[in-house]
């Protein structure tokens, strides 16, 4: 993709998906219908669930839409899937929405390069690994996130 249409599709990103999320975690948070920032509560999930299935899919569509690149359409659709699915099991048990996606990142950059897919791999870890000693999520949870990550990651790089 021309860096120019890469900068239009990172700004739709971001301040379609990104910066929303970010203000309604915090404007829950301070309202109290959130304990926490990163809505660690399952009962609470349900409603941010909603939220950014409801976002992901308006820019996901207004890419299919407008045209863009069938990867950048796939990749959209792909990581939608993976929130639905985390959005689905939320009403059994909670999974650990960091570790999915950011082994899912891990699992998309090893397909450009290995050096950065391990060093991104290596980061997730340590995400994982932090949302375990704040008592967040348990270790089930923890690689449930991540093996849905990589797979989801795993199924991307399949359309890229």
């Amino acid at each position: 993709m021309p860096l120019r249409d890469a900068n239009i599709v990172s700004g739709i990103i971001i301040g379609g998906i990104t910066l929303p999320i970010i203000c309604h975690n915090i404007w829950k948070t301070r309202k109290g219908q959130y304990s926490n920032f990163d809505v660690s509560n399952q009962q609470q999930r349900k409603g941010f669930f909603l939220f950014a299935i409801g976002l992901l899919a308006i820019v996901s569509l207004y890419f299919w839409w407008t045209n863009k690149a069938t990867a950048l359409v796939y990749s959209m659709w792909t990581f939608l899937s993976m929130v639905v699915l985390f959005a689905l099991v939320n009403g059994k048990g909670k999974i650990s929405m960091h570790a999915g996606v950011n082994f899912y990142i891990a699992a998309l950059l090893f397909h450009y390069s290995w050096a950065l897919g391990f060093g991104i791999l290596a980061l997730a870890v340590l995400v994982a690994v932090s949302r375990l000693i704040l008592g967040r999520h348990t270790l089930p949870e923890i690689i449930f996130g991540a093996l849905a990550g990589l797979v989801f990651g795993w199924i991307n790089t399949r359309f890229l």
